[in-house]
């Protein structure tokens, strides 16, 4: 089954598709995809962690049907740290854990680094990969994980993860 999106609006006036899953009042796991890549970077780890956790994975501006500016200042990646921000905004959410592949982790590094206090975990590309690669085995590999998740979760402190899996297996 397709994973359902829908248009929000940021304070900015940028326009994200945005999939919305799991119960509103869990852990919020904001999904950040790579380039060339969109939402669907995520279709196989969404449903596993559902369950769960809020799961939130935006088309970030100038991807598939968000807004597309004209302007090369507009994916400055201050710009593009700010989406992130504005979306858990308009969704209502305060504490997030980032998952980020390939450029979405550069954009998580970037939450990390000017969070301003907000609590804000950051799982690293590493792991996110090896999930990405082996849908098939999200029992081991995303137990791993969602435990990973809940350790920094809400953090007040900023938490880089890279290379997840070296953990646990």
């Amino acid at each position: 089954m397709p994973l359902q999106q829908k248009r929000v609006v940021l304070a900015n006036g940028i326009e994200l598709d945005v999939v919305d899953e799991g119960p509103r009042d869990a852990p919020v796991l904001i999904f950040l995809h790579g380039f060339p890549e969109s939402h669907r970077t995520w279709r196989n780890q969404i449903p596993h962690f559902s369950g769960r956790f809020r799961c939130i994975a935006p088309d970030q501006r100038g991807y598939r049907g968000s807004s597309k500016p004209q302007e090369v200042e507009a994916f400055t990646p201050d710009k593009l740290v700010g989406d992130v921000f504005l979306l858990a905004d308009a969704l209502g959410v305060e504490t997030f854990t980032i998952v980020g592949h390939d450029w979405g982790g550069a954009i998580g590094a970037g939450l990390a680094v000017i969070g301003g206090g907000i609590g804000i975990g950051l799982i690293g590309k590493g792991a996110v990969e090896s999930i990405a690669r082996q849908p098939e085995a999200g029992g081991a590999i995303g137990q791993n994980m969602i435990i990973a998740a809940a350790l920094i979760e809400g953090a007040t402190l900023f938490a880089v993860v890279v290379g997840l899996l070296t953990l646990f297996v």
